[in-house]
């Protein structure tokens, strides 16, 4: 390539760069304290709230950590705070766990705040390693949500997470 070729490249990405940095920098429009400007001029946008669906799902255990060999109990979830009808509630096992007893697949006519529903399986894990077993809750339209219980890290995960909501808690408690 030639010298001049290679000036106009180079002016071109200097100038992209620089467009990019000026739309940025409007974009977000920065006070002195590296506030967002309209982050003073919208108080709705200070603080965000998640969206959430109907559907809440969790898996509980009758043992801590699930032995080779043992049988264990898992028990699925599920709550709404509105009543949802035909919810399709599934188990996704993977290779190394058993099941023993309870359904993996199947329809629910009913779950509302006053009717939430509870799935039960015993199974048994033949392998040592950690396998992940998942529960899933399905309404109609969008409506899905899904929880996961670990057969041999769940009591770790579970440590960890209250870990770090009570350092979320005292975080935000001592910031407001």
């Amino acid at each position: 390539m030639s010298g001049t070729t290679i000036k106009k490249i180079k002016l071109t990405v200097l100038f992209l760069s620089l467009s990019g940095l000026l739309s940025f920098s409007a974009y977000f429009n920065v006070d002195k304290n590296r506030t967002p400007v309209a982050h003073k001029k919208h108080k709705y946008l200070r603080a965000t709230h998640k969206i959430s669906i109907p559907l809440k799902v969790h898996i509980t255990s009758d043992t801590k950590n699930a032995t080779p060999g043992e049988p264990f109990t898992l028990t699925g979830h599920v709550n709404t705070h509105k009543q949802l009808k035909n919810v399709h509630i599934s188990w996704a096992l993977p290779k190394g766990v058993e099941l023993l007893k309870g359904s993996l697949d199947y329809f629910v006519n009913e779950v509302s705040k006053n009717n939430p529903h509870s799935s039960e399986l015993v199974l048994v894990s033949t392998v040592e390693k950690n396998l992940r077993i998942h529960f899933r809750a399905k309404g109609r339209g969008h409506y899905s949500a899904t929880a996961q219980y670990n057969t041999t890290l769940q009591t770790q995960i579970n440590r960890e997470i209250a870990n770090i909501k009570a350092s979320h808690k005292k975080y935000v408690n001592g910031h407001l």
